[in-house]
């Protein structure tokens, strides 16, 4: 009995750091579409560079969201164990 409750609390630490990285991998994606649409912005305003600002600004917003949450609730349950 005390071998699946260790298997279940390991397959859960390997979604939590799943999940992490796919957060952060998002992050740094938006963090590159911003690098190279921001110089793009002064020179011309038009739609696909104001569509890449905003896919990068999702992109690195939504991923540090998805960090700060999976971190709560990883927190917050593991205080339970």
């Amino acid at each position: 009995m005390m071998s699946e409750e260790v298997q279940e609390k390991a397959s859960d630490d390997v979604m939590w750091m799943r999940m992490m990285k796919r957060y952060a991998i998002g992050m740094v994606i938006g963090i590159a579409i911003l690098a190279y649409a921001f110089p793009q912005l002064q020179v011309e305003a038009s739609k696909p560079v104001l569509l890449e600002i905003l896919l990068g600004g999702i992109l690195t917003f939504g991923g540090g969201f998805g960090i700060a949450v999976s971190l709560f609730f990883h927190l917050w349950h593991s205080k339970e164990s």
